[in-house]
């Protein structure tokens, strides 16, 4: 089964490493995007990323460029840095607005959900 991941949706890998994943997500939304909207969407408001170390931050930003990405959204600070205590209703992703029941397996018992940024 293809991963359920939308055009809509945002993508945040907190521990981006070398941006993999990030890749791999953008190569998936890339597919859907047939209209010059859903491309300025793809390309500045879908995926995000953080790392903390020099080298990985460099090859991170470089694999996403190097695979179409124009602007790499990598973060540079650690994803732990703020004390949840400190994070704010403001700052969190509402899991709701992306929780499906059709997307959920009923074998898990129990929804996952992505987190966005707001």
């Amino acid at each position: 089964m293809p991963p359920a991941l939308e055009l809509k949706e945002k993508v945040l890998d907190p521990a981006a490493g070398t941006g993999g994943f990030l890749v791999e997500a953008f190569e998936h939304l890339r597919k859907q995007a047939k209209k010059t909207e859903n491309f300025t969407f793809l390309q500045r408001g879908s995926l995000y990323g953080i790392e903390p170390k020099t080298l990985p931050y460099l090859l991170c930003q470089m694999n996403l460029l190097l695979h179409g990405l124009e602007y790499p959204e990598i973060d540079p600070g650690n994803a732990l840095r703020f004390p949840l205590r400190e994070i704010g209703d403001k700052d969190r992703g509402n899991a709701s607005e992306h929780m499906e029941e059709d997307r959920f397996p009923k074998t898990l018992g129990k929804k996952s959900a992505r987190v966005s940024r707001p």
